[in-house]
């Protein structure tokens, strides 16, 4: 980074410079007025500031700022008032608009102390025949660059060789011709051949063409799933209610839209997401979230949500009647809304209906045209949406008998609490008395189970079904799981026809999520 002071002198722009006149590495870049500052490399614009369409983006014109747009070239050596310099600029990547200011960027150096001026000098550039500049489309010619031998800097004298030219900033530049920059990626560049006036196939030294303005996306858009939300199991008729964990919120999608510290097509206006950024201008208007998961359509859930998640604002509420079909649709202004930064889309259950298991959906983001900066849309965004699990009722009976000799008959009452129709599995284990190794018997497959309803099933027919042989010896440990909420009940029914219900024989873990 080299600082520098500009001067404007006879209709011709001036430098001080703090190099010392030693040769430093040539670079282009930009200088930025108010800091004195010129900093090699790219400045970025925002490709959505270009259109798509190659004539149309042909047609714009790029710079022309207060400040950022001052490109330039800083020269390998640091020529004295000895050299009488011509210099060429060429452009690749667009063409000059008209013919811009030069300004020289002049090294100050006196015994090894640098300095930089705040005020005018008393001396000019060449005074005995001023710098001309012309442009022919992609380049620039500066004749006539050199130091004049009049006057001083904060005390260092022209005359006595103090006093060098470090380069060359075109102040204002603009450009046109720009349809590459519409692809982020694309690039204007600019280098520089500096040769003696009076003999230009001399040439003292070429600074390698780099680009000095660079096409990029004026926004990043990630979209991704929170963790898994798992259903809490509770108890009686509050099981599968809530969130393990606590509560009846979950985050289906975390949104993050960044910006990339892009510029508008003047290369001095910053651009933001949504203009939220203090003198920045929008990239777009607006933003749309669409939201499908069969999570929307669960008679659980009860509104939808889409959150700022600095401060915690809630932009739109979306009732059951506009999701229940399993997808949500938000519209956000950034009139009335900021989006830059984190969003969340929330999901909200009502605490007394049993939540059901969910798989991922999809979220997507698409954006409006931010009238301020841009002539085409930023690009849209898509991601998963989180994952609801609950594996359903999982409990086990045990001392289940199946009537043959021993004058009582196991019958398993399961009921499907939940909202959706399925079936419950079965394991099937045989007990022992004696202490020895407890056999699987097989897993039996219920008939389906539907939404709030109950079936009853014999201890005979799990053993007829899985090629069982009764024996009056005989009894099971029966492990029931199913993915729905519920519970079983196991009663007995004697030889002489009186009912037991032997629910104390039923393990305490009714149902795990």
């Amino acid at each position: 980074m080299n600082k520098y002071q500009l001067y404007t002198l006879g209709g011709a722009l001036l430098a001080a410079t703090s190099l010392s006149g030693a040769a430093q590495a040539g670079s282009v870049g930009n200088f930025n007025n108010a800091t004195n500052v010129f900093t090699a490399g790219s400045l970025k614009i925002g490709n959505t500031a270009i259109s798509g369409t190659a004539a149309t983006a042909n047609a714009q014109t790029v710079g022309g700022g207060t400040s950022a747009a001052n490109l330039g070239v800083l020269f390998s050596n640091n020529y004295s008032n000895t050299f009488d310099l011509y210099i060429t600029i060429p452009v690749t990547g667009a063409s000059f608009v008209g013919t811009p200011v030069a300004r020289y960027l002049i090294n100050a150096y006196n015994a090894g102390v640098i300095t930089l001026s705040a005020t005018t000098p008393a001396a000019t550039l060449n005074a005995g025949l001023a710098p001309t500049i012309s442009a022919l489309g992609n380049q620039i010619f500066i004749s006539n660059v050199q130091v004049s031998g009049i006057g001083s800097i904060n005390g260092f004298n022209q005359s006595n060789g103090s006093l060098f030219i470090g380069g060359v900033v075109l102040e204002g530049v603009s450009f046109t011709n720009v349809a590459g920059l519409a692809t982020a990626g694309g690039t204007i560049t600019l280098g520089a051949t500096v040769a003696s006036q009076s003999n230009q196939a001399q040439i003292y030294e070429t600074v390698t063409p780099a680009a000095v303005v660079t096409s990029v996306a004026p926004l990043t858009t990630t979209i991704a799933a929170a963790t898994a939300a798992s259903v809490a199991v509770g108890t009686g008729t509050t099981q599968f209610t809530t969130i393990t964990g606590g509560g009846v919120t979950i985050t289906l999608a975390n949104i993050a839209i960044t910006g990339t510290g892009a510029l508008g097509t003047d290369l001095s206006t910053p651009v933001s997401p949504d203009g939220s950024v203090v003198n920045s201008t929008a990239a777009s208007d607006g933003i749309n979230v669409v939201v499908t998961s069969p999570a929307l359509s669960d008679p659980a859930a009860v509104s939808v949500t889409v959150l700022n998640n600095v401060g915690g604002t809630a932009y739109s509420n979306v009732t059951v009647a506009n999701f229940s079909g399993g997808s949500a649709t938000f519209s956000l202004s950034n009139t009335a809304t900021t989006y830059t930064g984190s969003l969340s889309v929330t999901l909200t259950y009502s605490g007394t209906t049993a939540i059901s298991a969910a798989a991922a959906g999809t979220a997507s983001l698409t954006y409006s045209i931010g009238t301020g900066s841009s002539v085409v849309a930023p690009a849209s965004a898509s991601g998963a949406t989180t994952v609801v699990s609950r594996s359903g009722l999982n409990t086990q009976v045990n001392w289940a008998n199946s009537g043959s000799g021993s004058g009582f008959t196991s019958y398993l009452r399961i009921h499907n609490s939940g909202n959706v129709a399925a079936t419950a599995s079965i394991v099937v284990k045989q007990d022992t008395l004696d202490g020895s190794a407890i056999s699987t018997v097989g897993t039996y497959t219920t008939p389906t189970l539907p939404a709030g309803g109950t079936i009853q099933v014999s201890v005979p027919t799990i053993e007829t079904s899985l090629g069982v042989t009764a024996n009056a010896a005989h009894s099971y440990t029966l492990l029931i799981s199913g993915a729905f909420p519920g519970y079983v009940q196991h009663l007995s029914l004697a030889a002489n026809g009186s009912l037991v219900d032997l629910d104390g024989f039923r393990s305490a873990g009714v149902t795990t999520p």
